[in-house]
């Protein structure tokens, strides 16, 4: 099972992967605006549960994914077998940041700097 953030019909939500199809969990945990609110309060096995006792809203088709946890607040990268992205071990680092702007949804179109 996968947790996603996704968009469908102009709203966000976020849901659950099951089986190629997708549980809509916004709607199923009210008391919660966003998976990265789930992952706070500590409900990610609530989650799974009721992703895993319900039936699906939409096919994977049908949605746009979106990054999984939208503002997250920092985003620390560690290169392992990345080879799109310049290591940054070479410099004396073992991690990078990145800003959240720079993030993409599953399948989305990436948007690269020029020389890259």
């Amino acid at each position: 099972m996968r947790f996603i953030t996704y968009r469908i019909d102009n709203q966000h939500s976020f849901g659950a992967v099951i089986e190629n199809r997708v549980v809509d969990l916004d709607r199923r945990m009210k008391s919660h605006d966003s998976l990265l609110e789930v992952i706070r309060a500590g409900a990610l096995i609530r989650a799974k549960d009721i992703a895993a006792e319900a039936s699906a809203d939409y096919e994977l088709k049908d949605i746009e994914f979106r990054p999984p946890i939208p503002s997250p607040g920092k985003v620390i990268c560690i290169p392992v077998n990345d080879h799109t992205t310049p290591s940054q071990s070479s410099a004396g680092t073992d991690f990078y940041l990145r800003p959240a702007e720079s993030l993409t949804g599953h399948a989305a179109p990436l948007v690269s700097p020029e020389g890259y």
